[in-house]
């Protein structure tokens, strides 16, 4: 039998080539590690960014169900009731990336979306929810963001798929939270959304987006979120 050292590098090189192709978690939240809103956003805590419509840095609000989970923009000021909530995460490019997270609606009317964007706030990709009152289900959208400055709130951006009312498989209104799971393929540009488990759109960006680095929650009459995470895939 042959001792040479020499011999292992192959299975080594292979055992190297497989630990960097893994997937790999860059964010993880659920909420649940906090005793009070504030400390959400502060440094040495959540580390998440507030920003609201009407000016400031509200907190989001904590709220308990079967898990704790976040209550955003819910404040009654007589002005419009949108925020966002942001968070870094090591840029990726070429990738293909997975984003998970729980959402619901609290009020007709509102809109509201969680998604991965780049650095600057000018370019990425949304699940979007627009619902009216109970019992309406509402629409839900595959949104991609491109522009030369931050993307605010009132943004619409370019819908890439869309589900219909009647094919929406979660009560906008009625709790749990509807789980969904967004996955972009940087280098070809397909896309997958899957609900509650089942997948319900799949497409193609013919231009996807690159240097995601920041996953961002828009609030809309206190919408509910949760369990948000973000990975890349094999």
């Amino acid at each position: 039998m042959n001792s040479s050292p020499f011999f292992l590098l192959p299975g080594l090189c292979l055992a190297l080539a497989l630990h960097s192709t893994a997937a790999e978690t860059l964010l993880e939240e659920h909420f649940e590690d906090y005793g009070s809103s504030p400390q959400l956003i502060d440094a040495s805590g959540g580390g998440w960014r507030s920003e609201q419509s009407d000016g400031g840095g509200l907190p989001p609000v904590l709220r308990d169900g079967d898990t704790q989970f976040i209550q955003l923009s819910r404040e009654t000021s007589g002005k419009a009731r949108n925020g966002f909530l942001s968070k870094d995460f090591p840029e990726v490019s070429q990738s293909k990336v997975r984003l998970a997270f729980r959402m619901l609606h609290s009020e007709g009317g509102a809109a509201q979306y969680v998604g991965l964007f780049n650095s600057g706030r000018t370019a990425g990709y949304a699940v979007w929810w627009t619902a009216g009152e109970a019992p309406d289900n509402g629409v839900i959208k595959v949104i991609r963001f491109e522009g030369s400055s931050q993307i605010p709130w009132s943004d619409r951006g370019s819908e890439i798929a869309i589900i219909r009312n009647a094919q929406v498989p979660h009560p906008a209104h009625q709790t749990p939270l509807a789980a969904f799971e967004f996955l972009i393929d940087q280098k070809t540009g397909e896309f997958r959304l899957a609900i509650d488990g089942d997948e319900k759109v799949t497409g193609r960006d013919g231009s996807p987006l690159q240097a995601l680095s920041q996953v961002v929650v828009k609030g809309n009459k206190g919408g509910l979120f949760d369990d948000i995470v973000v990975r890349t895939e094999k």
